[in-house]
């Protein structure tokens, strides 16, 4: 259990969160290059729990807000009086929320003794980066983002593998981009410890990369491990990859459907502010 008295330096802490902008885009590469330093723990995807949890959270915060004079009225007049919906202050709720992230992702990663927590995760936008950076100020962010086409090939070869991945969920992690990129695009100014990283400019200068990560999470460099740049890692089997990663798609007739997917107006204007070039 989180004692109260450690709320303090709780605000205090620098999670890192990887926000990957859909399935393929080269996040799990990123999370084990993160790991790689013996400060780092960066936890997996969690089917974004923290989306329900945000959205009932501003509920309760609304609740809070609407009846804020009861609380007032409390402290003012004392116990007798109508105060049927009286609730803590906005900042004990948002306390109660760091307490909540933390204790799921930071004290599992202090039994390992890792100080530096956080997780990766394909299906949050910027709202939940801003709720994030409301829990934790110190928090640094991670955007990651890769050619949608590139995206949807490499989803697409999955369609044909054994497990669960199936053409529904490719579709929707192909809205999921469009949807998310466009959110950091909004709101991404507001992040205050932010960093955007492109799966194709990662992999091509691996050195380059991790020095830009290194400045920016303020870990040296020589703790991430280059190597894992040399291998691809999936559920079934690592693949040797020789010198490094190469950004290769999988070569596909596309048919009829994947043109429609693909050939969308809003995602070809997202794509294009990331400088991508969708041609189907």
């Amino acid at each position: 259990m989180i004692p109260l008295e450690s709320l303090p330096a709780m605000q205090k802490e620098t999670p890192i969160f990887v926000l990957g902008s859909s399935q393929r885009t080269g996040s799990t590469l990123l999370q084990r290059l993160l790991n790689s330093s013996p400060q780092v723990m960066i936890w997996g995807e969690h089917l974004a729990h923290l989306s329900g949890f945000l959205r009932e959270f501003e509920v309760l915060r609304d609740w809070g807000k609407r009846h804020a004079d009861e609380r007032k009225n409390l402290l003012l007049e004392g116990y007798d009086i109508f105060a049927p919906n009286i609730m803590p202050e906005e900042y004990e709720l948002v306390d109660a929320a760091r307490i909540y992230i933390a204790g799921i992702f930071g004290l599992p990663a202090a039994k390992l003794g890792r100080p530096i927590w956080g997780f990766k995760e394909v299906r949050y936008g910027a709202q939940m980066a801003l709720f994030l950076q409301e829990c934790f100020p110190q928090a640094r962010f991670i955007h990651l983002t890769r050619n949608p086409v590139a995206c949807f090939l490499s989803m697409k070869r999955l369609e044909g593998t054994p497990g669960e991945w199936n053409r529904e969920w490719t579709e929707t992690a192909i809205y999921n981009w469009a949807g998310i990129n466009e959110t950091f695009l909004n709101q991404g100014k507001k992040i205050n410890r932010f960093l955007q990283v492109k799966f194709e400019e990662m992999i091509a200068d691996p050195s380059a990369f991790m020095g830009k990560l290194s400045a920016f999470l303020d870990i040296p460099e020589q703790e991430f491990e280059a190597s894992v740049f040399k291998k691809r890692v999936s559920w079934d089997k690592p693949v040797d990859q020789g010198d490094r990663i190469q950004d290769e798609s999988p070569a596909y007739q596309l048919d009829e459907k994947d043109r429609a997917l693909l050939g969308d107006d809003h995602l070809a204007q997202i794509a294009a502010q990331y400088g991508y070039r969708i041609e189907v």
